[in-house]
């Protein structure tokens, strides 16, 4: 992926800005995803990932991500670094009902699936797979590359620097409409995880509903973090003011 950022006139301009001075940057990412079905109801997923590159402006300076496969400051980062991008289980409790073809795809196997089921998840994954899912802008190396275009910028979900979780979801899947519940570990600096679920977490629910027969859908979810963060009021405030000197156990974030 090719981004050229074209050089513009700056009334001021600092370590955190966008360079004014014009670039140009690319990023390639390569991925290799693998599934297996162990039983009639239990699957297994490995995705393993490698991205290259860099964002324009390394991502300074600018309200969302420029690119959202290349977040890191530099290409010395973890980034460039082969990884595993999902590790999970996928366990389903078929329903009575009618059953329905669902194509290959990447972190699904294809085959007859009942229409009416529990669906339960645990492992390394993206809140986004199974929360606000949209076909037309979810995935940065098809559609739109800037984050706040795959992505709900209001959606404060958890995610480490590459965008992946640790955690479990729970689903109720029928013909016209879903109920989700998910709870996510929240990270802790660049790549790492609070293990501590009690007082450090994400949960999300989610009601989904496609009424007619276009696949228009209608989502309502909410969401809560848990865990020692900080208010941006309460940092502007601050003498010196510092996102450090007002963390807080137990701060919650609800949307």
């Amino acid at each position: 992926m090719l981004q050229h950022l074209a050089p513009f006139t700056a009334p001021y301009s600092g370590p955190n800005s966008l360079t004014h001075q014009g670039a140009t940057q690319s990023s390639i990412s390569l991925g290799a995803y693998l599934g297996a079905r162990v039983t009639s109801r239990l699957e297994l997923y490995l995705d393993a990932e490698l991205l290259r590159g860099r964002a324009v402006g390394d991502g300074h300076g600018v309200a969302a991500i420029p690119n959202g496969d290349v977040v890191a400051p530099s290409p010395d980062a973890p980034l460039s670094s082969p990884f595993v991008a999902r590790a999970f289980a996928r366990y389903v409790i078929p329903l009575p009902g009618a059953r329905q073809h669902v194509d290959p795809g990447i972190d699904q196997l294809p085959g007859m699936v009942p229409e009416r089921r529990i669906e339960l998840k645990l492992g390394k994954l993206a809140v986004t797979d199974d929360f606000d899912a949209n076909r037309y802008a979810n995935n940065a190396r098809a559609q739109f590359l800037n984050w706040g275009l795959f992505s709900n910028t209001a959606f404060d979900y958890a995610a480490d620097t590459r965008g992946y979780a640790v955690g479990a979801t729970a689903a109720y899947v029928a013909a016209r409409w879903s109920l989700r519940a998910g709870r996510y570990l929240m990270p802790a600096d660049g790549l790492g995880w609070r293990r501590e679920l009690a007082d450090s977490r994400s949960d999300i629910v989610q009601l989904s509903a496609t009424p007619g027969p276009h696949r228009t859908s209608v989502r309502v979810f909410v969401f809560e973090n848990r865990g020692s963060m900080s208010a941006y009021k309460e940092a502007l405030a601050a003498t010196p003011r510092s996102l450090d000197a007002v963390v807080r156990p137990d701060t919650r974030k609800r949307g």
